[in-house]
Parts: C-alpha cells; sequence; structure tokens
C-alpha cells in the first residue's frame, strides 16, 4: 500500500471516530442539549477555521457567533453552508432567548432547507446509513434525525477549515493579481 493511500486511510478512520464522538456528545431525549451541543461543535470549528488561517483568537474573544460567521464568509473560508450555521444559531438563539422555543418537526425541515440540493441528497444517503448503525430507539426519532442533519452541517464546516488556508491563500493571489492590474493599467495609461 502506498503511502497516500494510507494517509486517506488513517483520515477516514480519524473522520469516523470524530463523527462517532459528535453523535455520542450530542444524544440526548432532551432536544435542547442536542442544539446546544451541537452549536458548541460548530462555533468551535468556526473559530479553528478562522484562527488557522490569519485571525488571532483574541480578536474572536468578544465577537458573537454570527460576526464569527460574516468574517469567515467574507474571507472566504465557508462556502454555501454559510445559511445552514445562521439557521442553527437562530435555533440556538430560540432556546436561549425564548422559555417557550419548541423544536419540532417544521423546525427541522426549516433548517434541512436550507442545505444546498447537492447537500441535501448526501444527507439523505447519510442518513439511511447512520440510522440503520446508530439509532437504537432510546431517544425520539426527531432528536436523532436532527442530531444526524447537525452532524452534517458541522462536518461540512469542518471540510472547509480543511481548505480554508489555500482559500485565503487564493484570495490573497486574487488581490495581488487585481492591484498589479490596476498598477499596469494606470501605467499604460499614463504614456
Amino acid at each position: 500500500m502506498d503511502i497516500q493511500t494510507k494517509i486517506r486511510n488513517e483520515r477516514s478512520k480519524e473522520i469516523k471516530a470524530e463523527n462517532l464522538k459528535f453523535m455520542r456528545d450530542t444524544k440526548s431525549s432532551e432536544m435542547l442539549i442536542v442544539i446546544l451541543k451541537a452549536h458548541l461543535y460548530i462555533e468551535r470549528e468556526l473559530i479553528k477555521a478562522l484562527t488557522e488561517t490569519i485571525i488571532d483568537e483574541k480578536i474572536l474573544s468578544n465577537t458573537t457567533f454570527v460576526q464569527k460567521l460574516e468574517l469567515a464568509k467574507s474571507m472566504g473560508i465557508i462556502d454555501d453552508i454559510g445559511g445552514a450555521l445562521k439557521k442553527v444559531n437562530s435555533i440556538r438563539n430560540g432556546y436561549a432567548h425564548g422559555i417557550d422555543f419548541v423544536f419540532d418537526e417544521s423546525t427541522y425541515e426549516d433548517l434541512l432547507s436550507t442545505l444546498t440540493k447537492e447537500d441535501k441528497d448526501d444527507f439523505t444517503t447519510e442518513y439511511n446509513e447512520w440510522e440503520a448503525l446508530l439509532y437504537d430507539g432510546d431517544i425520539p426519532l426527531l432528536n436523532f434525525k436532527t442530531q444526524l442533519l447537525l452532524n452534517h452541517i458541522w462536518f461540512s464546516l469542518c471540510s472547509c477549515r480543511a481548505y480554508a488556508k489555500t482559500a485565503i491563500e487564493l484570495r490573497l493571489k486574487e488581490k495581488e493579481l487585481e492591484i498589479a492590474c490596476k498598477y499596469q493599467t494606470e501605467d499604460t495609461t499614463d504614456t
């Protein structure tokens, strides 16, 4: 087996272990616990994505989740998953600021609707596989479905983080080219 295959196999094992840990940590018959723990995972990943690029963690200490999200979007770190992340935060805020907040099937569907068609298709495939593997009936099915959806969203953010440095480097090169072209255009119009 070549080194690339070994690396891929190791990373695959790590990914599976990370997903299983997420599922263990967010498993609860109380939807509030599912949402809060998943939100913590997501925010931690967002901070990692920002600090592994060029942001000093001290700068982030007094920022809200939405501010971190907007910063990550502006830096090109996150892609189509931004709407889902914002919705997760909105649901968390529903619990934090509304004593009567209820997460129900329509809230789940609203969250699911924030995914792109491709992400929804991936999630549906994953859901069937994970349900067969992990659902033991200990918690309500809606909680399990929500766990899996939040896991999918969190893992999409993890994938974005993996490409964050490359995205930043590309944005910086684009800016360099833009500036170089601007100066080159100015030089040719001056002569």
